[in-house]
């Protein structure tokens, strides 16, 4: 993995060790992917809540399944897509910087979609209150008109504003996140972190033999020694019967 690891940096022609990102950094970034999309969940809900035409049900959904954009799947291309703008050859950039290019210019057209929904829906609960009928199909054809909110800028209300502005920035937080999850160099924190995985191996199974070593070797001292012991022991008795039989015969 070692020779995988120079080998990925020959190629991709780079000079600096990879950025190697703990357990507890990876563990932060996904409770920050967590933590916004929830507010960004509670924040939606809160504020379509009180102004689309479906009610409290409605808000969820659509709160539920924007956040799931803005935040998590902006997350994975900026793990998978963005990073690709540093590769080295330059046609990676073209086509993931236009793929990029192409992301943001969606979350940017459906947060403003969003935020005129919100207006719209909210307008057409007013009139209602007012007493003015809509017809049904008017009602159903918000959605419609949402999608195309360059018509509406002109009527977008502090609420509609509040929403693209929080989508926006979620969304942005969402891409930086997943980009720096890793080497932002694409497929280099792989390979770094394989060839990491296998030193640790390599030192944790050297430890393992050296400590069994230093067992052995502990314990064949402990038997030398007592060997040596018990020799001293069976040298001084065979001294004392010698000197016995000496003071007997002669």
């Amino acid at each position: 993995h070692r020779r995988a690891y120079e080998f990925f940096r020959t190629e991709n022609r780079i000079d600096r060790p990879y950025i190697q990102k703990s357990n507890l950094r990876k563990a932060i970034s996904l409770f920050v992917v967590f933590f916004f999309a929830t507010v960004e969940i509670i924040g939606n809900q809160n504020f379509l809540s009180t102004a689309v035409t479906g009610g409290q049900r409605e808000a969820i959904t659509l709160a539920t399944a924007i956040a799931f954009i803005n935040v998590g799947i902006s997350a994975f291309v900026g793990a998978l897509v963005m990073r690709q703008l540093n590769h080295f050859k330059f046609s990676n950039r073209v086509i993931f910087g236009s793929l990029l290019a192409i992301y943001i210019l969606f979350l940017i057209w459906l947060n403003f979609s969003m935020g005129a929904y919100r207006t719209l829906s909210q307008n057409a609960l007013l009139a209602e209150y007012n007493g003015i009928e809509l017809p049904t199909d008017a009602i159903w054809n918000l959605g419609a008109s949402a999608m195309a909110p360059w018509l509406h800028i002109g009527i977008l209300d502090p609420s509609g504003w509040a929403l693209i502005v929080m989508g926006i920035a979620f969304a942005a937080i969402g891409l930086f996140d997943g980009y720096q999850f890793d080497d932002v160099y694409p497929g280099y924190g792989k390979v770094g972190n394989k060839m990491d995985e296998k030193k640790n191996e390599y030192l944790s199974n050297e430890k393992k033999f050296v400590d069994e070593g230093n067992k052995i070797y502990r314990s064949t001292i402990k038997s030398a020694k007592d060997f040596e012991t018990a020799d001293d022991h069976d040298r001084q008795e065979w001294s004392g019967l010698i000197n016995t039989c000496q003071d007997v015969y002669l």
